[in-house]
């Protein structure tokens, strides 16, 4: 019996759920079944976890800059257009009101425009899943995480299933918020993908992660205002979305949590791949300034070539390092006059740039390039092998002498 009254209460939750559906937007594109979209999200799982990094595995990652430039202006653009749409239909005080707001029967100007709106939101997310395509074809499968995928799969499958069973005013203002705050990141991505030169705009890149963070309590908060007003926004459904976004709440706070801290110490020794030699910090004393050494290359196996990455603020594209050598504590920089490699004490860093001392790495013991965040120079060994520098563009950077190896030794 209590099977019986199980599967009967299940039954009356799938009727509360599919019985919003509209006979209009059902004849919409992507929505006369859930067959397309789930169809995108089972292939898009499929290739960035799966065929795409095996594809990848043996060569070189694509330069997408001028693709992602246009892809970042084009979605600054879209998500602008679609979250300023309300403001010219006086809709603003129901998106925004934390009373009920059900859906109209009729099909009103501010309806259709929900609806349309809605459509084109899905779009977006869909459109969205390139986000980690990209990563996977510029080799960057770090940043390929759990909650990366969950976060671009399940929005696009939510996304559908709102507009084809709940298509009103009410929960409208969740995917309003996110698109206001996808204009914001969209911008940052658009202004790091122009390259170097515009790095001095990005001062505020810090303020995303608390961006992003007040942007899922905000949803939390209105979905349970939603539950506890008893509006007809089925109570499965309301427990359900609440669910999910504490998930994206949760793991973004671990996950920024975790990247500010200081990661646990494992040092490395950084060997270049052509000369076999190791990236050492000097016990020199530079005479004229009292206060820097300069980066070497030896063979020497000394604990002053043993180095370790200190993780900084995540940038939330590209993880960001300082790099500490674990004999002196003091931080590789580039020098921004000269291009050179120094190590210097953390605390005299007001007379250069603080990008000078972050940098982009590939995972430990892979091969790859050591990127500066500031001028995004790669670190480049001499053809004499007496010194590290860092280079820009140049033809040399083809060579193995731009590429280096991760040996791990625990601190």
């Amino acid at each position: 019996m209590s099977n019986f009254y199980f599967a009967a209460n299940i039954s009356n939750r799938y009727k509360d759920i599919t019985e919003g559906a509209s006979p209009i937007i059902d004849n919409w594109p992507l929505m006369g079944s859930p067959l397309p979209v789930l169809s995108i999200a089972a292939f898009y799982l499929l290739f960035v976890l799966q065929l795409g990094p095996r594809w990848m595995q043996h060569r070189k990652p694509f330069d997408l800059q001028w693709l992602l430039i246009a892809y970042n202006a084009a979605q600054v653009l879209s998500s602008l257009a679609l979250c300023i749409q309300p403001l010219f239909l006086g809709g603003v005080g129901l998106l925004f009101s934390i009373s009920c707001n059900d859906a109209p029967v009729v099909d009103t100007d501010l309806q259709l425009t929900i609806w349309k709106g809605t459509w084109w939101y899905l779009v977006l997310k869909l459109v969205e899943l390139l986000d980690t395509v990209f990563f996977v074809l510029r080799k960057k499968q770090n940043q390929v995480s759990f909650l990366h995928v969950y976060h671009h799969t399940i929005m696009a499958v939510f996304t559908w299933g709102y507009l084809k069973y709940l298509p009103g005013i009410q929960g409208a203002f969740l995917g309003v918020l996110n698109t206001y705050v996808h204009v914001v990141m969209y911008s940052y991505y658009l202004i790091a993908a122009l390259g170097p030169r515009y790095q001095r705009f990005l001062w505020w890149k810090r303020y995303l992660t608390t961006l992003q963070l007040a942007q899922f309590g905000i949803m939390l908060v209105y979905l349970l205002l939603i539950v506890s007003f008893q509006c007809s926004v089925p109570r499965s459904l309301s427990f359900f979305f609440i669910g999910n976004v504490a998930i994206f709440l949760v793991l973004f706070f671990l996950l920024t949590s975790f990247c500010c801290l200081v990661a646990a110490k494992r040092c490395h020794h950084i060997v270049n791949v052509q000369t076999g030699q190791y990236l050492q910090a000097t016990n020199t004393v530079d005479p004229a300034t009292n206060y820097y050494q300069f980066a070497w290359l030896s063979h020497d196996h000394r604990r002053n070539s043993l180095w370790f990455v200190e993780r900084y603020e995540p940038n939330l594209r590209d993880d960001t390092f300082y790099m500490v050598n674990e004999e002196s504590g003091e931080y590789l920089a580039v020098h921004p006059h000269n291009d050179r490699a120094y190590i210097l004490q953390r605390n005299i860093s007001q007379w250069m740039p603080v990008n000078s001392f972050l940098f982009r790495l590939n995972e430990v013991g892979k091969e790859g390039e050591i990127v500066n965040w500031y001028k995004n120079y790669s670190l480049y060994a001499t053809s004499l092998g007496v010194g590290g520098s860092f280079v820009g563009s140049n033809p040399r950077c083809g060579l193995d002498s731009c590429r280096w190896r991760f040996e791990g030794y625990e601190c």
